[in-house]
């Protein structure tokens, strides 16, 4: 990510499909034999691979998250991707679990523009259509501040599901941090000022934390 702001993003949640791929095998794989020629065909600008740290909700937490950049339409550009997984069979490197279109709602917040190494990802759904316009009041307003304001995390963006895809929530938001996962998650707990309130609206799906991964450099 490092700062992308792009309006329209596609989010992808799995595990690897193969036993015996260390972390840096899926991302050489993810960034060559994957995306490269989506890139080639101008489906894709670009995209980056994220491995698991920790899920603060506690639950099942897919082994790895990558983000796209599309070049064409989201329609388009999830089509293609859906095919080149292997779409319904998964039949790839890559055992899906969520994967779908986002749209950029809200502001884009940072403090300064630095490098990607650890993403909190905070998952949310709205309960109440009437509250929806101060839910995401608070959430820009109160909780999205909050988190930059300890300065464990340098940038935030928040999306909407859009378009097609089995992504199970409606919100989701992506807290970039210099720092390793889950160390900039548990210092933003931790911290003494930290802002506890939560909107009566607000679902809480999950929350969960990733550090991005490259390639392993041949010796």
């Amino acid at each position: 990510m490092d700062g992308n702001v792009s309006a329209q993003l596609l989010v992808l949640f799995c595990d690897s499909a193969e036993p015996g791929f260390s972390p840096y095998d899926f991302a050489s794989w993810f960034l060559g034999t994957h995306v490269a020629p989506l890139q080639t065909a101008r489906i894709v600008s670009r995209a980056s691979i994220y491995e698991r740290a920790t899920s603060l909700t506690r639950d099942d937490l897919p082994q790895y998250m990558a983000i796209y950049d599309p070049a064409t339409t989201l329609d388009q550009a999830f089509d293609r991707i859906w095919l080149e997984l292997g779409g319904e069979t998964c039949a790839n490197a890559a055992v899906v679990r969520q994967f779908g279109g986002l749209e950029r709602i809200g502001r884009w917040v940072t403090q300064t523009h630095g490098h990607c190494e650890g993403v909190l990802v905070g998952i949310t759904d709205c309960n109440d259509l009437a509250q929806e316009p101060d839910f995401h009041r608070w959430y820009d307003d109160v909780h999205a501040a909050d988190v930059i304001k300890s300065q464990q995390y340098w940038s935030r963006q928040r999306y909407r599901r859009s378009g097609q895809g089995t992504l199970d929530s409606q919100y989701y938001a992506f807290y970039e941090s210099g720092q390793p996962e889950p160390m900039a998650a548990k210092r933003y707990m931790a911290w003494p000022e930290r802002n506890p309130e939560m909107h009566p609206a607000v679902v809480l799906k999950h929350v969960w934390t990733y550090n991005r991964l490259l390639p392993q450099l041949p010796s």
